[in-house]
């Protein structure tokens, strides 16, 4: 089951694993936009660079409609989310597991 509530040290920390891997990875600064609700996202937090939709922290499996998402990176907590949103992915998708020791 997807875990909607996380704490919200793991969220930070999530959050800033995913800015850091962006910049890292990509060498890309990105925004993350929690305000932006658009069902878009799977309930996920959309990343920005330069006003772009770039990636998305942890879209809800049940919730993604993949042609929405096409060539945006998805990022991912953990091996568990990478299988969930890996069954339905398209080839071609980007999916990153966030390391866990990553920016808190």
């Amino acid at each position: 089951m997807w875990e909607v509530g996380l704490p919200g040290r793991e969220r930070d920390r999530l959050d800033a694993a995913a800015v850091e891997a962006a910049r890292t990875l990509h060498h890309v600064v990105a925004h993350l936009r929690h305000a932006d609700d658009d069902r878009r996202w799977a309930l996920g937090t959309p990343l920005y660079v330069l006003g772009r939709p770039y990636a998305v922290l942890r879209p809800r499996p049940a919730f993604v409609d993949w042609s929405q998402l096409k060539g945006l990176i998805i990022f991912v907590r953990n091996t568990d989310e990478l299988r969930l949103l890996g069954r339905t992915a398209p080839n071609g998708t980007r999916i990153i597991v966030l390391p866990e020791d990553g920016p808190t």
